[in-house]
């Protein structure tokens, strides 16, 4: 590239080639518009106005702070991410009735267009959540929690209003069969 492009390109902006990942940059262009639209980030509080990847991502910068790239840590300060505020970073924590109600749309969403929550293998992604693992987790639950109760759950009944047969008492691999 000519030298006269390259000085356009830094100074429109000075990373448009970081040393540092793509994912990263996009990562943190991402953290950097939300916290100028919302007023700033809260690591302290685990970055609550956040989307859950976007904060966990930036949980991730956070514990492995010291371990970036002394440029990436002048962007992350510039954001709000001082030394400081990463050493008070808490962890972006779920909240789980809210997280299975998402869950729960997902699964609607995918027995909507597949007829039914069995075809959903391990590595099945529905509108950005692993529902395959997701609804993997939830026959577990299931099972354990009518071995100690003799009914489903709360949980279990509503998937089964999605898909009667989303748990068969026999093998997934015979009913998708």
């Amino acid at each position: 590239m000519p030298p006269e492009h390259v000085a356009e390109l830094e100074a429109l902006d000075p990373w448009w080639r970081p040393p540092w990942t793509v994912m990263w940059q996009r990562s943190y262009y991402e953290a950097r518009d939300h916290a100028r639209a919302r007023g700033g980030l809260r690591p302290e509080h685990g970055f609550p106005a956040t989307s859950f990847g976007l904060g966990e991502w930036l949980y991730n910068q956070c514990t492995g702070y010291t371990r970036l790239h002394p440029a990436q840590q002048r962007l992350l300060a510039d954001i709000g991410l001082t030394p400081e505020a990463v050493r008070a970073a808490r962890p972006r924590r779920k909240h789980m009735a809210t997280h299975f109600q998402r869950a729960l749309a997902c699964a609607s969403t995918f027995a909507e267009a597949h007829g039914t929550l069995v075809n959903a293998t391990t590595d099945t992604i529905q509108d950005g959540l692993k529902l395959g693992q997701w609804l993997s987790n939830q026959r577990s639950k299931d099972r354990a929690y009518q071995h100690r109760h003799g009914t489903p759950s709360p949980r279990a009944l509503a998937l089964s209003a999605i898909d009667p047969w989303w748990n068969p008492p026999w093998t997934l691999e015979w009913q998708r069969s």
